[in-house]
């Protein structure tokens, strides 16, 4: 009998059955189909946002971040150098008995610096970008040590011309190299930064429009069974529809987690780093610019190192106009917080003020800020020294490691500075590693979500095909 007459024979006659139609079987297939290929689209989808937000972590955290150091390293131990090799003519031209331990000094000096250039060479990441300024920094320190060798051979004014021509060569190619090499991978940072800031949102938008689909999909099959089979609950449906919510609770924590690891990361941490970091490189320079200031008194290199001087000092801190001076702040360093919306308060330590976000930094930084003014008081007595043609004077308090000297006061900074830093290594450390953990195994949990999401979406749909075949 063939379909027609049996529909015919069962309005006449009720007890024959209607004759079961191919269209809810193929309804049920497309709509198991559907569910498949958007868990396939979610589970992809997912995977690449995990790793997006894995490789974001570790370009800002292990490679562009160690790299940026490295060079700041390199510049402030270029600039020790470089006010070594003057404080080593200052000291021997006065007969001091700091010289033994300057030349001493010198050879650590140089060291330090070869093992930053070392660690820098090792974490080369974007080619000739870092290889060129390394390269340009290894062979120009030969010539730099060759040029002030050249200088310790000669007396008192014939030394002059050729410490001046070091140090310029120093100032205009080494720390320039230094500079390339941190902006090499400041550039990547930020656009690693900007990039992912923006894309990991858009991402998450994307997920939770395919999640919305699938499970518009998944309520549509579960109504559609229910009315088919005139069974209320789907347990099958039902499960895929809780792996559903966890896939994207775990998916939603992992990105937006890490969305905001990389502002910690890169705004309330490196941001910090970097421009503390600057500091001590400057400030380093700022005291081997005195020194020069000193070697210079009676030259023609005396304005470019008093220039050198001046903006060393101004990059450090500027303060706007008022009652608040660097000398009121030397027993008192709290009314800087007042000045952190004045644009006219600039230089790394401003900034710094202005980016406090963890326990103890607001502290250690307005200690940083107490101690330059007293850096900065003894420099301005220095000056004075030798405006009053106390010159053996001047050089004697430069080379002081007492609380008023220059030696002291510049060591008393640069430990300030890093004490900051220290605060906010700390988190940096802690939350590069704890962002690179949350995000261990998260593929094969997502996949075997969504694998699961299938079996029990089919575990729900097929059993209802296979009865409806009968």
């Amino acid at each position: 009998m063939d379909p027609l007459t049996q529909q015919f024979a069962a309005i006449r006659n009720p007890a024959v059955p209607p004759a079961k139609t191919a269209t809810p079987i193929v309804v049920y297939i497309l709509l198991w189909s559907g569910i498949c290929i958007l868990a396939a689209v979610l589970c992809t989808a997912s995977i690449n946002a995990a790793n997006q937000c894995r490789e974001a972590v570790k370009s800002i955290g292990r490679d562009c971040a160690p790299s940026i150091i490295a060079a700041q390293q390199i510049k402030q131990d270029l600039a020790k150098l470089d006010a070594n090799s003057a404080d080593l003519l200052l000291a021997k031209n006065a007969n001091l008995p700091i010289y033994q331990e300057l030349q001493t000094q010198a050879e650590t000096l140089k060291n330090e610096f070869s093992d930053s250039l070392i660690t820098a060479a090792q974490n080369i990441t974007f080619g000739d970008s870092e290889r060129v300024p390394i390269t340009k920094l290894s062979a120009g320190i030969i010539h730099y040590s060759e040029l002030v060798a050249a200088a310790n051979q000669q007396q008192n004014t014939e030394a002059i011309p050729l410490i001046a021509n070091a140090s310029n060569y120093l100032q205009t190619e080494l720390l320039a190299a230094g500079q390339d090499l941190d902006k090499a991978n400041t550039t990547v940072l930020d656009h690693v930064y900007d990039l992912r800031s923006q894309t990991l949102h858009i991402q998450s938008l994307v997920f939770l429009l395919i999640w919305c689909l699938m499970n518009l999909l998944l309520v549509g099959t579960g109504i559609y069974l229910w009315r088919a089979t005139k069974r209320v609950l789907n347990l099958g449906i039902v499960a895929a529809l809780f792996l559903s919510l966890l896939l994207a609770f775990q998916v939603f924590v992992a990105t937006e987690g890490s969305a905001y690891r990389l502002k910690v990361i890169t705004k309330d941490c490196f941001d910090s780093i970097h421009w503390l970091w600057s500091a001590r490189a400057v400030a380093a320079d700022a005291y081997g610019a005195r020194g020069r200031v000193l070697l210079f008194a009676n030259s023609d290199h005396l304005p470019s190192a008093l220039r050198n001087l001046e903006d060393c000092q101004e990059k450090i801190l500027q303060l706007p106009p008022g009652k608040i001076t660097l000398s009121s702040l030397r027993d008192n360093p709290q009314p800087a917080e007042t000045l952190t919306k004045n644009p006219q308060f600039k230089g790394f330590l401003a900034d710094e003020l202005r980016n406090i976000t963890f326990t103890g930094e607001r502290e250690a930084a307005l200690a940083a800020v107490q101690t330059w003014s007293r850096y900065c008081e003894a420099d301005q007595q220095n000056a004075v020294l030798e405006t009053n043609n106390r010159h053996a004077d001047a050089v004697s308090l430069h080379l002081s490691k007492d609380a008023s000297g220059g030696l002291g006061t510049a060591s008393r900074f640069d430990q300030a500075l890093e004490l900051v830093i220290a605060i906010n290594q700390a988190v940096f450390d802690k939350t590069v590693a704890e962002g690179l953990n949350k995000l261990q195994g998260l593929d094969w949990m997502v996949v075997a979500l969504c694998l699961g999401l299938v079996i029990t979406t089919s575990v729900g749909i097929w059993p209802r095909i296979r009865e409806y075949i009968g």
